[in-house]
Formats: C-alpha cells, sequence, structure tokens
C-alpha cells in the first residue's frame, strides 16, 4: 500500500514538471511566430537582391557585348 502512495506521490510529481514544461514551451509561442515572421521577411529580402543581382548582370553582359 504504501508503495503504491509512493508511486503515485512520484507520478504526480512527474505530471507537475510536465505541466510546467509544456507551459514554458507554449511561453515561447509568441517569440518562435516574430522568429518565423522575420525569417520570412529575410527570405523574400534575399530574393529581391538575388532577383536584381541578375537583372545587372544581364545589362552588364549586354554592355560588354555591345563593347565588343
Amino acid at each position: 500500500m504504501i508503495q503504491e502512495v509512493e508511486a503515485l506521490l512520484a507520478l504526480q510529481q512527474d505530471d507537475l514538471k510536465i505541466r510546467e514544461i509544456e507551459s514554458q514551451i507554449r511561453s515561447l509561442d509568441p517569440q518562435l511566430a516574430d522568429l518565423d515572421k522575420k525569417r520570412n521577411q529575410a527570405a523574400a529580402a534575399l530574393a529581391r537582391a538575388e532577383a536584381a543581382i541578375q537583372v545587372e548582370e544581364k545589362k552588364q553582359r549586354e554592355l560588354q557585348a555591345r563593347l565588343s
């Protein structure tokens, strides 16, 4: 009987720890959403920059061809 009570108390402590960890994880959700938003903005900026580079490289090739 005592072992069963001790096992239940240990289980209860584990459950409390799990709930605390889950709460901590949920508290990170806003930060994660903000980081996702920033990552998406950075990826979009990178794509725009890469497209601009391609346009400029094409212009440079055309100018080099004219000079030849």
